[in-house]
């Protein structure tokens, strides 16, 4: 019920975002910086992105992406702390799958996190 619940506030938050932006128009520049071309690597994230997930899959504390496609290689962003992040792709099986939706939790009990790709 937890993650319904986090995957609902978030579509609302997106939501929200893009109201905001078509009543404010240009306005909207003032509140909102566009660092996609500076912080993400914009070549890897064509395709169709069918899910993602974040959390910390390097233990540096900060937050990473997990981006599974629809018959495209499924991506792994790292963050580097500043809120850029760098392909870590390789870490991931290069079979194309039709992969619809990512988990990640401690499935086995190990200690570290797993991730399920659900194709």
């Amino acid at each position: 019920m937890k993650s319904m619940y986090s995957v609902f506030i978030l579509v609302v938050g997106w939501c929200t975002v893009g109201i905001a932006q078509d009543e404010m128009g240009d306005e909207a520049s003032a509140f909102y910086d566009d660092v996609t071309q500076s912080h993400l690597p914009v070549g890897r994230l064509g395709g169709l992105s069918m899910d993602a997930a974040t959390t910390d899959l390097d233990a540096d504390g900060d937050l990473d992406i997990v981006i599974v496609h629809e018959f495209g290689n499924n991506i792994l962003l790292l963050n580097d702390g500043t809120g850029r992040f760098e392909s870590g792709s390789r870490q991931l099986p290069s079979r194309i799958r039709d992969s619809e939706d990512v988990g990640i939790a401690d499935l086995d009990g190990g200690g570290d996190l797993d991730l399920v790709v659900v194709a």
